[in-house]
Formats: structure tokens, sequence, C-alpha cells
């Protein structure tokens, strides 16, 4: 049992005992390699709450750590775990490569174009995901069940429309934005290589607005 946190689901607020209680791990624990596992937090969860989600987990692990903006952890996450789980999944592996596309950025920024894929993917499946992290990190650090609105930004997001110059353009400045709001604001976690989050204070009556940091890419979550 949890001796500095209520022990109900950091989800649903059930009320558990020793024979119900799970702990859930926030962020899931696979994001994370074997040697970066110190001082994980985790939350009191019920099992319905906790149990079949291995497979959104491994999808999460994947998107996060293959698109472009992540470190070199996040790269090798990529190469040992990512790469792996795909190859391992033929359908996972055909839906990816149909919906793939050939794009040119500019990784350096130094005005040299270099092409890489974009891959289209599940952005429900992505945003449950966040969304449990993000109540977990609330139950965690406030102590109770966040019951309101989450609404999610990640960005790495990309647009391949016809107005996609105008879109990505918008998309930059979102970022910068991003970074400016959350620059003077607190890092926690232990593995802040892997993953980080920033709390930003708003106007009492309001939620708060929440930075999640994986292998460098940032999911704003208001």
């Amino acid at each position: 049992m949890y001796q500095h946190l209520p022990n109900i689901c950091y989800d649903c607020g059930k009320p558990l005992d020793h024979n119900t209680l799970t702990k859930e791990h926030v962020p899931p624990k696979c994001l994370f390699p074997k040697e970066d596992r110190d001082f994980l937090i985790t939350v009191p969860s019920c099992i319905d709450h906790n149990g079949g989600k291995s497979g959104n987990d491994e999808k999460l692990l994947q998107i996060i750590s293959l698109q472009i903006l992540a470190n070199e952890k996040g790269q090798n996450i990529a190469t040992n775990k990512g790469v792996k789980s795909i190859l391992r999944n033929g359908k996972r592996r055909k839906n990816l490569a149909k919906d793939a596309t050939v794009v040119y950025v500019d990784e350096e920024k130094n005005g040299q174009l270099k092409p890489t894929f974009a891959f289209k993917f599940d952005e429900g499946e992505f945003n449950s995901s966040i969304s449990s992290i993000c109540k977990g990190l609330y139950y965690h650090e406030f102590h109770k069940v966040f019951d309101g609105e989450i609404k999610i930004y990640n960005e790495f997001q990309i647009s391949l429309d016809d107005d996609s110059i105008k879109k990505n353009q918008e998309y930059e400045k979102n970022r910068m934005l991003i970074e400016k709001n959350f620059s003077n604001i607190e890092r926690k976690g232990e593995n802040q290589e892997i993953f980080y989050y920033q709390i930003m204070k708003v106007p009492k009556g309001l939620a708060c607005r929440l930075l999640l940091g994986f292998v460098s890419t940032k999911v704003l979550v208001l």
C-alpha cells in the first residue's frame, strides 16, 4: 500500500486494498531501457486501469522514439526496441509502410534539406496513452483524481495537405511559443534524457498545464 498517496485508483477513484491495488508506471516502464529504470513514478491503480494496455504502450514507444526530434537516447531506444517491435508485428509494419510519405526536412537548421519518412499514426490511441500519463502525474502531484477535460498538442506533428507550408509554419511558431513559456519552469523526473515533465501554474479554478518531454520531443497538455 502507498504511504504518501490515498489508496484509490488514480484514474477512476475506486478505493483499493491489498487484493485490488496494482502499481501503474507513469509513463509506461517499457519506454525506459533497463539501465534507466531507477526511481520511476508509480501510482495506485485498479486492475481495469492498469491491465490490457501493453499494446498501446508499445505503439507509444514506437511513435515517441522513431520521430525525427528524438535525442540520442531516443534513437537508441528506436533501434533496440521500436524498430524491432514493428518488425515483429506484420500488420503494424504493413500499415506504416502503406501510409509512409517521403518528406524533406532541415534537421540541422543549416538550410540543407534531407529526405526522411513521415508516417500516419492512430491519434486516438496516442491521445489515450498521453491522457493516462497526465492523470497519473496529476495524481502523483496533487493526490487527487483529475476529472476535467484533457486537450493534447504534440510538437512533432506535420501537415502533408495542400496548404502544408502554411500549417507547418504555424506548427513551428507553436513549438517556439511552448519552448518560451516553459523555459523557466522546473523540469521534474529522474531520467530526464528519456522523460521529464513540467507543471505551469494557471489562474485559480483552471486545470494545470503539463509539458511532457519524451527523448527531447514535447507534448503539451491543457
